[in-house]
């Protein structure tokens, strides 16, 4: 039932593109439902290892050079920002402008998958999905200097969750090196998380919520969030932070087919190893690891 009432108000808000008033209303009942639902059940606590990995999964040398330089031609990112801005400032500035950039529709599936393709397809007028904001948000911060890298979300089900209702998000990350830690970035919402003023991961965001914590979302549109807003979008996350997946290079304009070595999955000690999603996609995982430090690798200066 859940799922079933979730979809049919999904589609009354796609509908509400038409008509705005009943598109509203029914953003408004799916919100509560999610809260209600969310608030509703007691979920089992996710336990993950952590201790220093005897050798990285990742090769971590940013994407094509030449490609970065065109992309950061294109986007010219130092307009964006002000001499004084820190580098916390600087990955909002560029998640709000790839926010704004592009409208948001969960169900167009664009072709393209490289930062600079994606750029030119908003400038057409294109929507985005989850997965389009996270590459071009990667892709202008590894041009700027960033270690960034797209991480998939899914939900605890996502192996038998049907097509049709959205058992995965897509985020991006970058390593921060004034914190020597990584940082989420959702960029279907523009928000950055943290706790205590220190930006969190995906998987502190998790820990934080289950350990009862107030998880603050600082990203720039959401200065004028409402709480109702703040309070429903912790709860819609927080059902896709079960399995954490991220490709183990860094280069997101490769045309080659990833190989079963390429990904790795993060999941909790007692959680499954999934290799399907939503029924009938294959997952291609290389490793999968319950080590929280294995998959958010210290990076070089």
């Amino acid at each position: 039932m859940e799922k079933k009432l979730i979809t049919d108000l999904h589609e009354i808000v796609w509908k509400g593109k038409q008509n705005r008033k009943i598109g509203r209303i029914a953003e408004i009942l799916k919100m509560l439902f999610i809260i209600i639902a969310a608030t509703g059940c007691t979920k089992s606590r996710l336990e993950f290892d952590s201790f220093t990995p005897t050798s990285s999964s990742f090769v971590y040398n940013n994407s094509d050079a030449k490609k970065l330089n065109e992309l950061y031609e294109l986007v010219q990112p130092e307009k964006l920002f002000d001499q004084t801005d820190s580098e916390y400032l600087k990955i909002m500035k560029v998640s709000h402008f790839v926010y704004s950039f592009s409208e948001y529709d969960g169900k167009d599936n664009l072709s393209a998958s490289d930062p600079i393709s994606l750029f030119h397809e908003a400038k057409k007028g294109k929507t985005f999905r989850c997965v389009e904001y996270s590459v071009l948000i990667a892709g202008i911060l590894q041009s700027i200097g960033f270690y960034a890298r797209v991480v998939g979300l899914k939900m605890k089900d996502a192996d038998i969750k049907e097509s049709d209702y959205g058992a995965g998000h897509v985020v991006a990350e970058v390593f921060l090196p004034k914190y020597q830690k990584w940082v989420m970035i959702d960029g279907q919402w523009d928000a950055v998380i943290e706790y205590d003023g220190r930006p969190l991961n995906a998987v502190e965001v998790l820990q934080k919520i289950q350990n009862g914590k107030d998880v603050k979302i600082v990203g720039i549109s959401w200065k004028s969030k409402l709480f109702f807003q703040r309070l429903y979008y912790k709860h819609w996350l927080k059902r896709y932070l079960y399995y954490f997946d991220t490709s183990t290079s860094n280069d997101l304009f490769s045309k080659e087919k990833k190989t079963d070595d390429s990904t790795i999955m993060l999941h909790a000690k007692d959680a499954k190893k999934i290799s399907s999603f939503q029924t009938s996609i294959e997952l291609s995982i290389g490793k999968y690891t319950t080590n929280v430090q294995e998959f958010y690798p210290k990076m070089p200066d």
